[in-house]
């Protein structure tokens, strides 16, 4: 004879009682992961916790908003802890930091990626991600719209929070040291005569990580370049 839901509840709470038994046992315990996350998912966690005026709460909020305001809470607190990664390990070359984050912390985020159809996907989408800064932008990126491998030179598009567009043509190091050594020749013939016009911005690698921190610098430190501004409509 089956259970009856009455009994199936009783079982599931003295299930819980368990489970909270083993989460007190392993708090007695080093809960802590060292962990990589790509630098503009840690700059946005950041911009949340420094983030003001999200203390109130909604009347209308039901059941499912009240996850959602959990999880906010929960990557604003995860910002605090990573501020000083951000600052201290950021990986030049990928972008990304590194930071020892309580056990917590991590079962949060992979609550919510599971719940959004994340976990086993080969890499989330953080094209429109806004990167929370004295001016937020998004990242359009070539190679990463196309089947091509491009490895020394792509077309770049930057939208800033205030409405501003910029179109860069972004180089590699290694490829001015291929122009230079004569390895490439180009169908104009402006490096058979010695020269060739200046791309927009130069980077170490064409990564979303390495772009994104070169963007960021810019636009803290004088901005983007003029020249490179799209007219608006």
């Amino acid at each position: 004879m089956g259970m009856t839901n009455a009994e199936l509840v009783d079982r599931w709470r003295i299930d819980e009682q368990v489970l909270a038994a083993i989460g007190a046992a392993l708090f007695q315990q080093d809960t802590t992961c060292r962990v990589r996350l790509p630098s503009e998912l840690a700059v946005h966690a950041v911009g949340a916790w420094q983030r003001e005026g999200d203390d109130g709460t909604a009347e209308e909020d039901g059941p499912e908003h009240e996850v959602v305001r959990e999880r906010a809470a929960a990557l604003a607190l995860l910002g605090g802890e990573l501020e000083t990664a951000i600052a201290t390990t950021a990986d030049p070359t990928t972008g990304d930091v590194e930071a020892t984050l309580d056990a917590w912390y991590i079962g949060v985020a992979l609550g919510a990626a599971d719940d959004l159809g994340l976990i086993g996907a080969s890499e989330p989408d953080r094209s429109s991600l806004p990167h929370e800064g004295p001016v937020g932008f998004s990242l359009w990126l070539e190679f990463e719209h196309t089947d091509d491998t491009i490895e020394d030179f792509s077309n770049v598009g930057v939208t800033c929070s205030d409405g501003s567009a910029y179109a860069l043509n972004v180089w590699t190091f290694d490829f001015v040291q291929a122009l230079a050594s004569g390895e490439i020749h180009d169908e104009t013939g402006a490096l058979t005569v010695g020269y060739t016009p200046a791309p927009d911005l130069l980077v170490r690698a064409l990564t979303r990580g390495q772009i994104t921190n070169a963007v960021a610098h810019l636009l803290a430190n004088g901005g983007l370049p003029t020249s490179c501004r799209v007219p608006s409509n």
